[in-house]
């Protein structure tokens, strides 16, 4: 493993996994419903566990990572995101206001995450050099095979993402994205790829804030080779009923609560 970590060289069967499909919702046979998870190497996720650490305790010493983000952080969790959001929200109420919250998706966040820009992020947050290229090593010329009921698919190999059910893939995500909640001014909270934009309602100048804030956020995903999905996107109103407003992205959408 130090030899690895010196010469930035990841051996070629750490950079192999096999592919379980797990079944998610919807049409079990569409391929589209199911999650590919990678099955890795014991001593890869081994190596890995060490890398992981040592990237997240420069990112705490140095307060580094967006405090909107609850997905795969220490001391973090989908439960303290709610309670951040409940807490906000019920202020507004008590405060006699409106909110509109959008729930927005993006579309195989994990699977799009461009190598060349995940390793120019992490070297903007002053990694260890030798840990940065040894991520760069694991990521480079992986490939991957899938395994259905004992039946295994020709190798292939993977241009782009982080390999779900790796040590290190949650976290390379979580830098990936950490710059999102800085191109908008309303509220954001984060839970890995999911994503509430939130913002208090008084006029119709504050839903036109929020459509503007949906516009940078589409900008920033396509700036970093991913997309949204607007057919899982919601949109809940709480409090006084407001004027009606149709929020945009990639095409109109809007549904009822």
């Amino acid at each position: 493993m130090q030899k690895s970590l010196d010469s930035h060289i990841t051996p070629d069967q750490w950079r192999k996994a096999h592919i379980a499909p797990i079944f998610k919702k919807g049409n079990r046979q569409d391929p589209a419903n199911y999650r590919p998870v990678s099955l890795t190497c014991i001593a890869c996720k081994l190596m890995e566990t060490f890398i992981r650490d040592s990237i997240m305790d420069h990112l705490e010493m140095n307060s580094l990572l967006t405090p909107k983000q609850h997905g795969f952080v220490r001391k973090r969790s989908c439960a303290t995101q709610l309670l951040h959001c409940l807490e906000e929200w019920t202020r507004i109420l008590d405060e006699g206001d409106s909110a509109d919250i959008i729930y927005l998706d993006f579309s195989k966040a994990f699977d799009c995450v461009s190598h060349t820009k995940l390793i120019r992020k992490m070297r903007a947050f002053k990694l260890n050099q030798d840990v940065v290229e040894w991520c760069k090593s694991f990521l480079s010329n992986r490939e991957q095979q899938v395994i259905v009921n004992g039946c295994q698919s020709s190798w292939a190999s993977v241009a782009s993402g982080v390999p779900q059910g790796s040590v290190l893939g949650p976290l390379m995500f979580v830098l990936f994205v950490n710059d999102l909640p800085d191109v908008v001014d309303s509220c954001i909270q984060l839970f890995a790829d999911d994503v509430k934009l939130y913002r208090r309602i008084r006029r119709v100048e504050d839903q036109d804030s929020l459509q503007t804030d949906l516009v940078h956020l589409e900008e920033w995903a396509e700036d970093n080779s991913m997309k949204s999905n607007p057919n899982k996107c919601q949109v809940l109103h709480v409090g006084q009923e407001a004027n009606p407003y149709t929020y945009k992205l990639c095409r109109a959408f809007r549904r009822p609560f």
